[in-house]
């Protein structure tokens, strides 16, 4: 057994902790902020907020692993074989679990938009999240479950579009969440990559140094998810921020002065005229004037 801390760090290594770690902060702050909101904002706390929390939990104890992992030699040429594929065996049984309910936290919100519509669509949603606790159990093979992850990628891809279609919203209120839904075609992609990652790792001679890889993607897949779960509660979240900002934005004193001094700087273009019998026309600003003089001449004393 080599000293897997006497082991050079290797590039590998050094991408696994840094995606890890950005990965698992941008994971974390959405799904967060979307359950901070959804409990003490809007006040209408559901099902898929319960599961995306599960999935957050497990997302953190995948996290936690894969930290073990590292210290083992994950993503090193020499480690502590054995040490590093059980820890990994834990980090895969915690994104299992976090992906899973990340995905069953997108299909319980598709059955909010459908509460009313009573659909079909409603209908295969809850076989879904069947087939999604199911699967948790029945599948052990890795790049069995990857292919299995990118069909039910696919699906709930696809299932929104005749939902948005049916809901009582403006054509630009549906453009806009239906791309909310479609960021999970990054995590779809992101998932076919972990696929071809995983393909490598199983004829690999060197196991604990391509197993980095398969984490990567697994860390970039899993919070893409969570990140497309909480995406219609983002959107929630910045319209009510962009409406208070936007309610509480005063008018500007400048603006104010501005549009008074195009008022009167127009209104002096425009000058009044007044005919007067037996004289020329004169303006407003005239006026006064030509009464002083008339005024001042009329006072004074006349000669002799």
């Amino acid at each position: 057994m080599t000293d897997q801390s006497k082991a050079p760090t290797t590039g590998r290594q050094t991408s696994l902790i840094v995606v890890a770690a950005v990965f698992t902060f941008l994971g974390t702050f959405l799904t967060l902020l979307r359950l901070y909101f959804r409990k003490f904002v809007f006040r209408n706390f559901g099902w898929d907020d319960y599961t995306i929390l599960l999935a957050w939990i497990a997302s953190i104890g995948m996290a936690a692993f894969t930290s073990l992992g590292i210290k083992y030699g994950a993503g090193k040429h020499e480690g502590n074989q054995d040490e590093v594929i059980k820890v990994n065996l834990i980090m895969e049984l915690f994104y299992t679990f976090a992906l899973y309910f990340a995905k069953v936290s997108i299909l319980l919100c598709y059955l909010r938009l459908t509460a009313d519509l009573k659909s079909v669509f409603g209908r295969v949603t809850e076989v879904l999240i069947v087939l999604f606790t199911l699967q948790i159990v029945a599948t052990s093979i890795a790049v069995a479950m990857a292919v299995y992850t990118i069909v039910t990628d696919v699906i709930i891809l696809v299932l929104p579009i005749p939902i948005l279609s049916s809901l009582k919203r403006t054509l630009a209120q549906k453009v806009s969440l239906l791309g909310v839904f479609m960021v999970g075609i990054l995590a779809t992609i992101a998932s076919g990559v972990r696929v071809w990652t995983c393909k490598i790792y199983t004829t690999s001679k060197d196991p604990i140094y391509d197993i980095a890889p398969i984490n990567i993607w697994t860390f970039i897949e899993l919070n893409l998810a969570m990140g497309c779960a909480c995406g219609p509660a983002l959107k929630a979240i910045a319209t009510r921020l962009w409406d208070r900002i936007n309610a509480d934005k005063p008018a500007t004193t400048a603006k104010y002065y501005d549009a008074d001094s195009s008022f009167r700087s127009k209104k002096s273009l425009q000058p009044s005229v007044v005919h007067h019998q037996g004289h020329e026309s004169l303006t407003s600003n005239e006026q006064p004037l030509k009464a002083f003089q008339s005024s001042t001449i009329e006072t004074l004393p006349k000669e002799g």
